[in-house]
């Protein structure tokens, strides 16, 4: 199963604690990885070496496929109780201004701080149009993965309702995905979908049979299992290359010889899905292994992994970056400033999760 043991939070706040665990560590990977490719100073992040970082790669393989897969594993829970009209409409009202609220309330900050320091320029004048327009144009471009998280979920509720959830449907939509434009951040919808599909689809079988053979399975040989899935996760990353990321290569196929690049999707997609399952297994099995150890950093972390995920740009951006332009690359310091960076934005998406009306901005509700 995804989510193999389903152990529930000691106070019976009725969450699984490994979901939030691994959205904890999937978010201390994606503010890692940032700080990579942003504090190591302004050649390494201008001349984009850290596409060529083996590390960067490492995490950039399965930690975005792991965060659509508990999506996607999610939202089937909300989905499968939209039985009526008034309910489906309401289902899909929550996961937009979820997802959304963030998106235009954060790019509103940015495009006001734009405004304050250019009202410092002699000779700029605040212009309605164009800011609001400019506004327009920078929300869509803005944290991509949220908008990857709405698009998914919006395709797979579509195609839930209407088509049943038919693979066939499903199988034809992948093929087509190699044919659709890369512009607009298509690539990395595209490349998250099969994932979100995958943790939906599992949510809503976890029950039958073959799951539960699958997972009766798991239980009886979890340490062999994890070390096949471990052995399988290292050998496909030898491979693994700069051209393999999907901000280098794209999805479409006419991005190259179209061969090559069906094989580096689905190469992609396989890893992905290998490096994720390698980490659940991991997590489950040091959990089991230690009396349902509850990683309590990183259950909190998870627990506000979306307010995360917004704050820790801006603070590597605007508090960490200005003070490294002269680095030299150090993978201890970028790890350094990683873990300061996931320290304050932990605390801050926690400290704006619990005001009325601002936690919206952070995606709570």
């Amino acid at each position: 199963m995804m989510i193999p043991g389903r152990k529930k939070a000691a106070k019976g706040d009725g969450r699984l604690l490994l979901p939030d665990i691994l959205k904890g560590f999937a978010i201390v990977l994606v503010i890692v990885g940032h700080c990579i490719q942003e504090t190591n100073g302004m050649a390494y992040s201008s001349a984009t070496l850290f596409f060529h970082n083996k590390v960067y790669q490492f995490i950039y393989s399965f930690h975005m496929p792991l965060f659509m897969l508990i999506c996607g594993y999610f939202s089937y829970v909300g989905v499968s109780k939209a039985k009526t009209v008034k309910g489906k409409v309401l289902c899909i009202w929550r996961k937009v201004y979820t997802c959304l609220i963030p998106v235009y309330f954060w790019t509103a900050m940015e495009v006001a701080r734009a405004c304050y320091y250019n009202s410092k320029q002699d000779g700029w004048q605040f212009r309605f149009g164009p800011v609001f327009k400019a506004y327009l144009k920078l929300c869509p471009k803005n944290f991509w993965f949220l908008w990857a998280v709405l698009i998914c979920f919006l395709v797979t509720f579509i195609i839930h309702f209407v088509f049943k959830d038919s693979f066939i449907v499903y199988g034809i939509l992948y093929i087509v995905m190699f044919f659709l434009s890369d512009s607009n951040n298509m690539n990395v919808y595209e490349f998250m979908l099969p994932f979100f599909v995958a943790g939906f689809l599992y949510k809503k079988y976890e029950e039958g049979d073959l799951v539960k053979k699958c997972r009766d399975f798991y239980f009886k040989h979890r340490l062999a299992v994890l070390l096949g899935a471990a052995l399988a996760f290292a050998l496909l990353f030898l491979v693994y290359n700069d051209k393999i990321l999907i901000y280098v290569s794209g999805y479409n196929i006419h991005n190259a010889n179209p061969v090559k690049m069906v094989c580096a999707d689905v190469y992609r997609m396989v890893i992905g899905f290998v490096g994720s399952l390698f980490f659940i297994l991991l997590f489950d099995c040091i959990k089991n292994r230690f009396g349902n150890f509850h990683f309590p950093v990183l259950t909190a972390m998870g627990k506000v992994s979306m307010g995360m995920y917004i704050i820790q740009t801006y603070i590597i951006l605007l508090v960490i970056k200005p003070y490294t332009l002269d680095n030299t690359y150090s993978l201890a310091r970028s790890v350094e400033f990683g873990l300061v960076a996931s320290a304050g934005s932990l605390i801050l998406a926690y400290l704006l999760s619990i005001i009325p009306v601002i936690k919206y901005s952070v995606g709570k509700r």
